[in-house]
């Protein structure tokens, strides 16, 4: 994908879900975001259940 269209997929992303600029760099951010579940779902998860859903997700087909 050229950087044209990166760039505008991106001001499409960012309209559509009002995320800051320095969202863009998510990715770096993901893997410490996903140590403990989101607030709005902190109460449903024990520690260890969180850990095997998002290993199950970050696997392909749930698999290793």
């Amino acid at each position: 994908m050229s950087g044209e269209n990166k760039d505008s997929l991106w001001t499409y992303i960012t309209s559509m879900f009002k995320l800051n600029p320095e969202d863009k760099h998510l990715k770096d951010k993901a893997p410490k975001m996903l140590d403990n579940p989101p607030d709005n779902f902190a109460d449903c998860y024990k520690p260890e259940d969180w850990k095997a859903f998002v290993a199950s997700r970050l696997t392909l087909n749930g698999r290793n």
